[in-house]
């Protein structure tokens, strides 16, 4: 499930992670400028792309391939605000959410506990 992640700080830009309406299977990052509320761009990402979040190390994008919520080859991939291409990405096994927030952080569970992961930026 797919899910938009608040912006507390848009920095000239904000974007939103959202099913296509004119689709049923597609979903896109859509990107607007924070003054004018202009479309700066839209990309097609793929359904395991799970999560997308604005931290104090740039945009993220939390990617899930595997068939459940909990996916051993996760990975979190930091992309530009100025297209929506992944600039580089750092494997998170076991990562389920991305952290809001001035520090770029991933939530991961395994056997049973929570972890809050912090990425060095």
């Amino acid at each position: 499930m797919v899910r938009a992640s608040a912006f507390p700080a848009c920095a000239g830009r904000c974007g939103s992670q959202a099913k296509n309406r004119n689709e049923t299977s597609s979903y896109y990052i859509d990107s607007y400028n924070a003054t004018s509320v202009a479309r700066v761009f839209s990309r097609h990402v793929s359904s395991a792309d799970v999560d997308l979040a604005g931290t104090g190390a740039g945009l993220l994008m939390l990617t899930a391939p595997c068939q459940t919520r909990v996916c051993s080859s996760a990975t979190v991939s930091q992309l530009s605000t100025a297209t929506g291409a992944a600039i580089s990405t750092v494997s998170v096994p076991y990562a389920v959410d991305l952290v809001v927030g001035p520090s770029a952080a991933v939530v991961s569970y395994r056997s049973g506990k929570y972890y809050l992961v912090r990425l060095a930026g």
